[in-house]
């Protein structure tokens, strides 16, 4: 599911939780389900959707919990812990909204997506870049004013222990040193873009060559690179299957098919980046979110493209 998730309760504490917890009856036991299992949605509508949960812990906290992360922890001491749990994608996000904010026009604290990282923005104007599966914690400050004169606001969300901000810059040293290294191959392989008639290469990689398809994991292309001949050859198959698109001709009134040299370039670019992330980028704490994407090639070499 993406987008705004529906019928979500407005949590602010622990002792909004717990009352909300409390007013929900668990759903019949199933074969080999939990006994005690609380959507939190409260609706009729909501509660069909048992992937949102509610949950009282052992050690009296209330967890919100989609799937299987709890993504908000509301503990009795009125901190609230979130983490994405690896998942920071848009559902997360809009459920972690949902519940801190009870909407996203009006929001006290706002989860989404910048550059592939999580992003939280509270009315107070403070951003925070969330690392992955990093923990962030928060508190209901119900006497803080915010806004504007026109638009004051009593109530914000503050952040407890705010953590460092960091930012990944390229090192243009080492990232030279390894483009050097596949220089003949990256030379040879624009040779062919210029040669070959794309038309060959708009529904995948060459048949004859069975060891590429089109979604390959970088470290498995990077391989191929700098391997033998024939080695070569299916990563080229696989270069020019990536770098051919089509663009509309509107004299012919179709589709015309190109291969693209410096689609091939910025291809091996990625690569490297990807298998040499820790030697190529240097970290450096930032005082608000950057605006490059470099953390994406964080995700290392089993990413696929």
């Amino acid at each position: 599911m993406f987008g705004q998730i529906t019928d979500l309760p407005h949590l602010r504490n622990w002792q909004e939780a717990f009352k909300h917890y409390s007013s929900i009856i668990p759903l019949r036991a199933t074969l080999n389900g939990p006994s005690d299992l609380r959507p939190i949605c409260a609706t009729r509508n909501g509660r069909r959707k048992k992937q949102y949960q509610i949950a009282h812990r052992d050690n009296n906290d209330i967890a919100c919990v989609l799937y299987h992360t709890d993504v908000l922890l509301f503990h009795p001491d009125g901190e609230i812990t979130f983490t994405a749990g690896g998942y920071d994608t848009t559902t997360t996000h809009s459920f972690a909204t949902g519940i801190l904010s009870g909407n996203t026009w009006n929001y006290r604290a706002l989860f989404c997506t910048r550059k592939g990282r999580t992003i939280i923005e509270l009315s107070t104007g403070e951003v925070l870049t969330v690392e992955r599966d990093q923990i962030i914690k928060l508190r209901w400050n119900g006497d803080r004013i915010t806004g504007k004169m026109e638009d004051r606001k009593r109530g914000a969300y503050e952040f407890i222990d705010k953590p460092l901000m960091y930012s990944y810059f390229v090192n243009r040293k080492k990232l030279n040193e390894h483009r050097q290294k596949v220089s003949k191959f990256r030379q040879t392989c624009i040779a062919y873009a210029k040669l070959v008639d794309p038309e060959d290469y708009k529904d995948g990689p060459n048949k004859n060559f069975g060891a590429v398809s089109s979604m390959m994991p970088v470290d498995a292309i990077y391989s191929l690179m700098r391997g033998n001949m024939e080695a070569q050859g299916e990563a080229i198959e696989w270069f020019l299957y990536k770098a051919t698109g089509s663009s509309w001709n509107y004299k012919l009134y179709t589709s015309v098919f190109h291969t693209d040299p410096k689609r091939i370039t910025k291809l091996i670019d990625d690569i490297i980046k990807y298998v040499f992330f820790k030697e190529i980028f240097n970290k450096q704490e930032v005082d608000k979110p950057n605006t490059n994407n470099n953390t994406r090639y964080s995700s290392g070499i089993n990413t696929y493209i």
